[in-house]
């Protein structure tokens, strides 16, 4: 389902009230509440019964509010390759505020003019410079499809790639059966963007790391496409694991042939991949994410450095 761009659907509130089958009977409240729009009354997800909800607003404004305390001028706008370059460098950020399923689902995006230009060229392979702004996802839901989390990474421009970062440790994460704390937001926000200068040393060793297929296949081999025991020979997983490898080498061959080149095929492969059958698009990019995190922070990943 598309996400409805109105910002209204992150505004609203929602509250858990007894579900009902189709018959009108109540279903018992131990095996399954009714989560519903105060505005509309509408039922918008069932949940179970140690659910606590978590309002879009109450994760989203203490991040807005962090920004604008940091003199961040905040707008909301459409994030897009075309736009972008508009606030390239400036003490600006742009908002999107995305949601489906009627607002149980809500994934808000926030772009600040902070940016990295690893490989500090005015174009990369002939197609613009390389710049990759800093980026804060703000996501949460009332159906449980995923926890409330609020991520900070970078967007690369040239693909529109989220960028994993193995550097901050201010990512945010809570269940909806326990609750959520957001406190101290300004200085983790802060915090993050002073990070970048750690971020932008290390893009820039990347992309001066030169790297060979075989290198690149045999990274993949022992991280993200790792092989998996012979009892699986004849499962989907088994092909899952091959189709990653393949896909994400295809990747590799229309980038530099450098870490820098690595890192943005994994991250491409995150990002716009097609995910499995019946997989839901946010929750599979997000499990990606964490694949990718576990092997940059893997021994293999620092020997392609070493190298």
């Amino acid at each position: 389902m598309p996400f409805d761009m109105t910002s209204s659907n992150v505004t609203f509130n929602a509250e858990i009230k007894p579900l009902y089958d189709e018959s009108g009977n109540e279903i018992d409240p131990s095996i399954a509440r009714g989560v519903y729009r105060q505005d509309t009354n509408e039922a918008i997800a069932a949940c179970g019964p140690s659910t606590h909800l978590i309002q879009h607003h109450q994760i989203l404004n203490p991040v807005l509010n962090a920004l604008a305390d940091l003199d961040f001028k905040l707008e909301e706008r459409s994030v897009n390759r075309d736009n972008l370059y508009d606030l390239q460098g400036k003490k600006g950020a742009w908002i999107q505020y995305e949601t489906t399923d009627n607002g149980a689902l809500m994934r808000s995006t926030i772009i600040t003019g902070d940016f990295i230009n690893p490989t500090g060229s005015t174009t990369y392979l002939d197609q613009g410079p390389d710049v990759n702004f800093f980026r804060i996802r703000v996501l949460n839901s009332h159906n449980g499809k995923f926890a409330a989390r609020v991520d900070f990474d970078y967007l690369r421009l040239l693909c529109m790639n989220g960028m994993t970062s193995t550097v901050y440790g201010a990512n945010l994460y809570g269940k909806h059966t326990a609750g959520f704390k957001i406190e101290g937001m300004q200085a983790k926000i802060e915090s993050a963007i002073n990070n970048m200068h750690t971020d932008a040393d290390r893009f820039g060793l990347y992309a001066t790391t030169p790297l060979t297929y075989e290198e690149a296949s045999v990274f993949l081999r022992a991280t993200i496409a790792k092989k998996l025991p012979v009892k699986w020979e004849r499962m989907a997983k088994r092909r899952e694991v091959s189709d990653k490898h393949d896909k994400i080498m295809t990747l590799f061959e229309q980038e530099s042939q450098t870490v820098w080149g690595l890192y943005n095929a994994m991250t491409a492969w995150q990002t716009h991949g097609e995910m499995m059958q019946n997989t839901n698009s946010i929750t599979g990019r997000i499990s990606r994410e964490s694949t990718i995190r576990k092997a940059l922070n893997a021994p293999q990943w620092h020997q392609l450095m070493a190298a």
